[in-house]
């Protein structure tokens, strides 16, 4: 029974065109051809498991290209993260890569050669119990799958010790899993062999993250 006037249910042909269309021109377009509302696609190619992911390609100059590769090398660190979901009981998956320094300007030229992620100000702490301030500490994060990849192909040939780890990161970007059971399942349980695979060299985490006592414990965060 139609749930609404003018509802026309998908039939097999309209999932087709729409795969085979979807962000190869404007939506507008696509809407009209198929006549149907523009509102309508997004949510029907995102059950498809077809949704528009934005697509991060970082052009640097191999001069730009070899310092950040230095920086992740030396001063970086890749986390590829699992927290289990409490309602639903799925895994959730998500990678960063951290810059750390206690020098302002350093942290800050590599965000300006990256071009995204943020800026977190950490005040790291000798001993917690009786409130002793170290020093300052500043994080340039980079997170999620895409953006993530991009920075490891842009520096993937200037890599020295962390180019193991590079391949699975570049590999995990690749991965947008939808809502079609068969293919969400099979993305997923790539997401899980590639995270064994991290997790195996040392630089997974699985579950609720508790900082250890000589873990940063107070954050500033500066821009977006």
């Amino acid at each position: 029974m139609p749930r609404g006037y003018g509802y026309r249910p998908w039939t097999k042909e309209d999932e087709a065109y729409l795969i085979r269309n979807y962000g190869k021109m404007p939506l507008d377009c696509l809407a009209k051809q198929m006549g149907r509302s523009p509102k309508t696609l997004p949510t029907r190619a995102w059950i498809l498991g077809l949704f528009q992911k934005r697509v991060y390609e970082l052009k640097l100059t191999p001069e730009d290209a070899a310092w950040l590769a230095c920086a992740i090398d030396s001063e970086g660190c890749v986390q590829f993260r699992k927290r289990i979901k409490k309602q639903s009981g799925t895994p959730s998956y998500t990678i960063q890569v951290l810059i750390m320094n206690t020098d302002w300007d350093y942290v800050m030229h590599a965000k300006e050669i990256v071009g995204f992620g943020y800026v977190k100000h950490q005040t790291l702490m000798t001993n917690p119990k009786r409130n002793s301030l170290y020093r300052q500490m500043y994080v340039l994060v980079i997170q999620g799958r895409s953006r993530v990849a991009a920075v490891m192909s842009a520096v993937y040939d200037h890599l020295i010790i962390k180019k193991e780890r590079a391949d699975v990161l570049i590999e995990a970007g690749k991965i947008t899993p939808g809502r079609i059971w068969g293919k969400r399942k099979a993305d997923m349980e790539r997401l899980e062999m590639l995270y064994g695979m991290m997790h195996r060299m040392g630089y997974g985490r699985s579950g609720k993250y508790r900082p250890s006592s000589f873990s940063p414990i107070r954050y500033h965060y500066f821009g977006a």
